[in-house]
């Protein structure tokens, strides 16, 4: 198995999966990343980011 392998496809287009890395780990795809550029994440109030536990 290659390091992503889909689970299913939408009528439109969007695509479920499992991305696998070399350690093992398994991640379920679509997924969430709150992305900080220059120390600023735009989508979430800081309560929601706190919540992430990042």
């Amino acid at each position: 198995m290659g390091p992503f392998r889909l689970e299913g496809v939408s009528g439109k287009g969007a695509r479920a999966g499992i991305l696998r890395f070399p350690s093992g780990l398994e991640v379920r795809t679509p997924l969430f990343m709150p992305v900080a550029t220059k120390m600023c994440v735009r989508t979430l109030d800081p309560d929601e980011l706190r919540l992430t536990g990042t």
